[in-house]
């Protein structure tokens, strides 16, 4: 009966507010005293409904949460440029997933082999890879590879077979080793006579090689093109692998093609293997992130705990404080589970997100609580008096928070889209266990009935070090102020970014930056190279065209002269000697007059050293000699008869054409409707804005990845401004309806207007550029400017509200923030960055501006209060007496 009769004096219940003559006058409870007077008479309900409700949305997020921080940036781009990708995408679906490795090295040779040796490793998984295949590699340029000479040097190879002539028909009329014996003998004597027959060091060494290969047990046959030189053995030093993973299987082929390549690169360290991967292929290692995520909790909860400790003091003060955060990020999660499906990066942030304004008010709320003790005041007419002061203001701070995020809307990132929801509903969860789980909590666990001293003015004796604060504080803030407009043209150099993939090496810039060309047909396809060729940005154009040889009828009217050049085997040459050993030894010292001769070329000396070192190998290793021997014969002739069907081959050469082209290559070039692609590459790193205005005159729209990104750089630029002013715009016009005082409004404003600019300096400095993963930290700082400036202003009129109730959420945010880095995933490092730089800017700010706006505006239009002298309750005991 007591408790009802205080709560009715303190709350009348009905009527305009009732002042008394000699009494106080006794305030009409609100929509949220009278909650919280409800809350407190059925506390166990409530809390049992909680536990309830909590204990389901546990459940819940435990089985339905699942996390990706790998996945991609989702826009809502125009139809038109959807429908333009999407037909590229219907023509070519492969070119969007292709997985390309370089191979580069010092020597051509090892270069190539390790390009071979990754195709065939890659080949082999047939579980998470297609195809793999080399370009300049196949049955395709080994028929048509003397085409992509210069015709000077497909000259000099003619002239180089018709020198060759008398080799080959000595050769042809005995293609043994009796044969071969001969020929090196006639070379020994003219050597000895002072001639140096020319054409004859590729013999050698090819000899050598197959011998080489017999003796290590991967026996290959001599390849006579090579002799006559009549195949083409590039030089180059760089070798692209082009793979084509199994479908839905992009991740796992990104694992193990790592394997692969970091296996053969440890084999040879000297070789330097590049991949690059196409977007939405990254895949943390099973259990890493997990752990990650796990050491980064712990590290926040050891941060973040001793500031609640050190701004709230009390274990009741922070218990009371922490259950609407953890309510908050719990509904969050929820609602992720939910509408998300899936976590991402960006939406994992909800969590700062909900933190900032539902540790503040929640904050509000405990220190509200802790700050009305009385002996005589029971806990139902505290938790009445803290809701009906505090009520208003966090359901204001909860409404400004909710509308800076459903403004992302706006923006047409899917990803932030679903983060303004996820976050609004997860404060507007905060508020309502603040303005019920709180009360209902603190009428079951009551604070120590202890009588608080009666406190003086806060500014009738200032402290020194105060005073002196207060002096300096127009200065600093003036200067402040005046930097804060220098800082406003920042906002020009400001860099917007809208890139999936901030990783971008020298090896693949340009692979990443093409432009894509659909066309009708050939004809049209060479009309548009042209085209593109003629622009001076464009550097590279590849199209079907492209690996077709250039000057083809010159070259073919070249290699006539081949036809009847190399003569054929003679009838009955394979019928060999009879004593294959001799005729070895015979070679071996036929190959040793070559050497010691004075009269020798240097060319040919190395060339029959190296054919002699062969041949003592094969000799001091082979088991049965007359065997082996017998081996090396076959592998050494059976390939000749060949020849002088491959040079009249070359002669008769048709013009290539796309059809002869291998398949693997060609499907990325003609679709199977007959659609050509044409890519366009720049010739230097430039930005693609610029790249893309340049193609702009082109015959054929531009199509493929970089359209995509422009159309999302587009959105970033040009929407996320009026999202932010729409958001400012209704988050003020709320703080104007919560305050009704056109000049603390007017601090507000200015407030949280005027750190933009510093926030555009800092962004412009540091190179952090504008993306999707900061502007979530973006609206987090300015959430907390504006929350923080109005908490300042209101502080005025109900000093419950601290200092530690203002700032301790951005200390626990920054806090939270550091351990991030240890995540190491780009959207978490980017925003943790950007997050605590900006804090820090908007904390200074608060504290040193918006404090001496307070006095310029709010404090100049009180009346001046007549001085009083310190009641007897505040005098220390050393107060002077003269002063009394």
């Amino acid at each position: 009966m007591q408790k009802w009769e205080e709560q009715r004096e303190l709350f009348p219940g009905r009527g305009r507010m009732v002042q008394k003559p000699s009494a106080k006058p006794r305030i009409r409870p609100n929509f949220f005293a009278r909650i919280a007077r409800v809350c407190t008479d059925r506390s166990y309900l409530v809390l049992t409904i909680a536990v309830f409700i909590i204990s389901a949305a546990v459940t819940l997020a435990a089985l339905g949460a699942r996390f990706d921080f790998a996945r991609a940036i989702e826009f809502s781009i125009d139809p038109a440029t959807q429908a333009a990708n999407q037909r590229l995408l219907t023509e070519f679906p492969t070119i969007d997933n292709l997985i390309t490795i370089r191979t580069s090295s010092e020597s051509a040779a090892q270069s190539k082999a390790a390009a071979q040796a990754v195709a065939a490793k890659l080949r082999a998984d047939e579980a998470d890879f297609h195809r793999a295949f080399i370009p300049g590699i196949g049955a395709f340029y080994d028929r048509f590879g003397l085409l992509y000479l210069k015709a000077d040097e497909i000259d000099a190879r003619i002239q180089r077979v018709r020198q060759s002539t008398p080799l080959f028909e000595a050769i042809g009329a005995s293609p043994n080793l009796s044969g071969l014996s001969s020929l090196v003998n006639q070379v020994a004597d003219a050597v000895q006579k002072g001639r140096s027959p020319r054409g004859l060091e590729q013999l050698f060494l090819q000899i050598s090689n197959t011998i080489q290969s017999q003796v290590n047990g991967k026996p290959l046959p001599m390849d006579w093109r090579k002799v006559a030189g009549l195949t083409v053995d590039s030089s180059s030093k760089d070798w692209v692998i082009v793979v084509e993973p199994q479908p839905g299987r992009l991740k796992q082929a990104r694992i193990a093609a790592e394997l692969v390549i970091g296996a053969i690169a440890q084999a040879q360290p000297s070789l330097k293997i590049t991949p690059d991967y196409p977007a939405g292929s990254a895949q943390e290692a099973a259990g890493s992130t997990e752990r990650q995520v796990m050491v980064s909790g712990v590290l926040a909860c050891v941060f973040a705990l001793p500031l609640l400790v050190f701004g709230l003091r009390g274990f009741r003060a922070i218990v009371l404080a922490l259950v609407p955060i953890l309510v908050a990020i719990l509904a969050g999660l929820v609602t992720a589970v939910i509408l998300a499906r899936t976590i991402d990066g960006i939406v994992a942030v909800y969590v700062f997100a909900a933190l900032l304004p539902v540790s503040g008010f929640s904050c509000c709320m405990s220190m509200g609580l802790t700050s009305i003790r009385r002996k005589s005041t029971s806990a139902a007419s505290v938790n009445m008096l803290a809701a009906h002061s505090m009520g208003p203001l966090i359901m204001t701070l909860a409404s400004m928070a909710a509308a800076m995020w459903l403004s992302c809307i706006m923006i047409g990132v899917i990803n932030l889209s679903k983060l303004a929801v996820v976050t609004s509903l997860a404060v507007f969860a905060g508020m309502l266990a603040t303005l019920v789980l709180v009360p209902a909590l603190a009428t079951l666990w009551p604070p120590a009935d202890v009588e608080l001293p009666v406190v003086a003015h806060k500014e009738s004796l200032p402290h020194p070090s105060f005073a002196l604060w207060r002096q300096a504080r127009p200065v600093l803030a003036v200067l402040l102020l005046a930097a804060t407009l220098f800082c406003a043209v920042f906002f020009l150099s400001l860099h917007f970014d809208a890139s999936r993939d901030h990783v971008i090496n020298d090896a693949n810039v340009n692979a990443k930056q093409g432009l894509q060309f659909i066309v009708d047909d050939g004809a049209a396809a060479a009309k548009l190279a042209s085209e593109l060729a003629a622009i001076p940005e464009v550097g590279t154009v590849r199209w079907m065209g492209t690996f077709l040889p250039q000057d083809v009828g010159l070259k073919q009217q070249a290699l006539r002269a081949l036809s009847g050049v190399i003569p054929r085997v003679s009838e009955g040459g394979f019928l060999g000697p009879h004593d294959p050993v001799g005729n070895l030894h015979d070679v071996e010292a036929g190959l040793r007059t070559i050497s010691d001769s004075a009269g020798t070329d240097e060319g040919l000396r190395a060339s029959a050293h190296e054919f002699r070192r062969s041949l003592a190998l094969l000799l001091n290793t082979a088991g049965n000699v007359e065997t082996t021997i017998m081996e090396l014969e076959r592998l050494l002739f059976s390939g000749f008869g060949g020849l002088a069907d491959a040079a009249d081959d070359f002669a008769r050469l048709p013009a290539p054409k796309p059809a002869d082209i291998d398949v693997d290559l060609r499907r990325f070039f003609i679709s199977d409707n007959g659609k050509w692609r044409v890519e366009a590459l720049p010739k230097r790193v430039i930005s693609g804005q610029s790249f893309v205005a340049s193609v702009k005159g082109a015959s054929a729209p531009a199509l493929g990845p970089l359209i995509i990104e422009q159309a999302e750089q587009k959105i970033i630029e040009s929407r996320v401004g009026k999202a932010l002013a729409a958001g400012f715009a209704l988050a003020l016009g709320i703080a104007l309806i919560y305050l009704r005082r056109v000049y603390e409004w007017v601090v507000v404003v200015l407030g949280s207007l005027l750190p933009l600019s510093p926030y555009a300096a800092l962004a412009v400095v540091t190179e952090t550029a504008i993306s999707p993963t900061t502007i979530p930290a973006l609206i987090i700082v300015t959430v907390f400017g504006m929350s923080a400036t109005l908490l300042i202003v209101v502080q005025r009129r109900q000093p419950q509200i601290s200092w530690a109730g203002i700032f301790l959420p951005a200390a626990i945010m920054v806090a939270i923030a550091l351990p991030l880095q240890l995540l190491h995933v780009r959207e978490f490092e980017a925003f943790s960055r950007a997050l605590i730089m900006l804090l820090a800017c908007a904390g200074i700010f608060n504290i040193i501006v918006v404090q001496q706006l307070c006095d310029w505006f709010i404090d100049s239009q009180k009346p001046n209060p007549p001085q009083q002298k310190p009641s007897a309750i505040c005098r220390p005991k050393n107060f002077p007496k003269d002063m009394r």
